[in-house]
């Protein structure tokens, strides 16, 4: 027979809310029990569930109910432990995508050595707070991208208006220049037929002469409409390979915001500690040039020291070698640097003994989890 969630150490009640119940989870609960939600931030949803089952009440029996549904099947297979063997199961799966399920699965058997207490205890809220960590860093992040892609969806905008306006111009002065050419054929015609005849009067000498005037002025003013014309061509094409290149960023960005987008919340504990990478020297070779201010505020947001390389050799491997040098990490996606870059990077590295990561892409998320790998595990 299992143990009540009420009868189960106190200790335990925090993490369980913040492991095994999103937040999304939690105000579902609340609000069917009839909290106002609306009127409720995360913290107190999570400080009222702390709070419930820590005895026998309606509410407590909801939370039990609804994690015995959602953890049913590891319900089970903890039921099949026996004697001490959830203590190798539970080491085995911290970190893990199983974590949460093992944690209510252990804690609420019978036979739970409350002797052991203080490692799960311990264990679980480093987890929470790391998460919750996690969490804000991406939140941050979030909100940069997003405030980057709405400048970029303006200077769309902008270019869009700036070609319609173009096009509108390069219009008006096909019409012109249209226009223009059907009066340069009244007075060539004119001209013509003027040289037909016969009479040589001082009046016909002076007319002649001011309809060729007129004539050169008007074939200087094609002239420049045409050279006007051609260059409001190259403007707009220039215009148009710009917007190609500003959507495909504002693709990128839209990416990152979509797998940066925060799913849920986790709680944070006061007293665990930091595993940011202070003062590190994190270099990055390759990447996006455009983001790169993105790159550094994920560094710095780690506590780190952020160093750049484009990843072009041009005159030699000296000034790559020099930053490998310096750096405590090296950074190298592999889908923007050529294979003589990468292959580079890992000569130095192996030549001043400094750990290196190949990324599979240049993403920010990509580069902010193996930021927090490093992090975490020191290397």
């Amino acid at each position: 027979m299992r143990k009540n969630i009420w009868e189960i150490d106190k200790s335990f009640h925090c993490p369980l809310i913040g492991l095994c119940l999103n937040i999304s989870e939690q105000r579902r609960i609340l609000k069917k029990a009839g909290y106002k939600v609306k009127k409720l931030n995360d913290p107190n949803c999570h400080e009222i569930l702390v709070d419930a089952i820590s005895e026998d009440s309606p509410l407590a029996k909801r939370v039990q109910k609804f994690l015995d549904t959602k953890y049913k099947d590891a319900l089970e297979r903890w039921d099949d432990l026996i004697d001490t063997e959830y203590l190798t199961a539970w080491r085995a799966s911290i970190d893990g995508e199983q974590m949460a399920a093992d944690f209510y699965g252990m804690v609420t058997r019978p036979d739970f050595l409350e002797r052991e207490h203080e490692l799960f205890t311990d264990s679980a809220h480093i987890l929470s707070f790391y998460k919750w960590q996690q969490m804000q860093k991406l939140q941050k992040a979030y909100s940069n991208l997003q405030n980057q892609y709405e400048y970029l969806e303006q200077k769309i905008k902008e270019s869009r208006s700036r070609n319609l306006e173009i096009s509108i111009n390069e219009k008006a002065l096909r019409q012109k220049l249209k226009k223009m050419q059907q009066t340069n054929a009244i007075l060539q015609k004119q001209l013509d037929e003027k040289e037909k005849q016969t009479t040589a009067t001082h009046k016909r000498s002076e007319d002649e002469t001011d309809m060729q005037l007129r004539l050169d002025k008007q074939a200087a003013i094609i002239h420049r409409l045409k050279v006007e014309n051609g260059q409001l061509k190259r403007q707009n094409s220039g215009m148009a390979n710009l917007l190609a290149r500003e959507k495909q960023v504002n693709q990128i960005l839209a990416n990152e915001i979509s797998a940066l987008a925060p799913k849920n919340k986790i709680e944070q504990c006061e007293n665990c500690p930091n595993n940011a990478l202070f003062k590190k020297r994190v270099l990055l070779v390759g990447g996006i040039t455009k983001l790169r201010n993105y790159y550094r505020d994920v560094v710095e947001r780690f506590e780190g020291v952020f160093e750049y390389h484009d990843g072009y050799i041009r005159n030699g491997n000296d000034n790559l070698d020099e930053l490998v040098r310096r750096a405590d990490y090296v950074l190298c996606p592999v889908d923007v640097n050529s294979h003589r870059a990468c292959l580079n990077v890992k000569k130095f590295c192996n030549k001043w003994d400094k750990p290196y990561h190949m990324l599979r892409n240049a993403g920010i998320s990509s580069v902010a989890m193996a930021l927090t790998k490093i992090a975490q595990a020191g290397v």
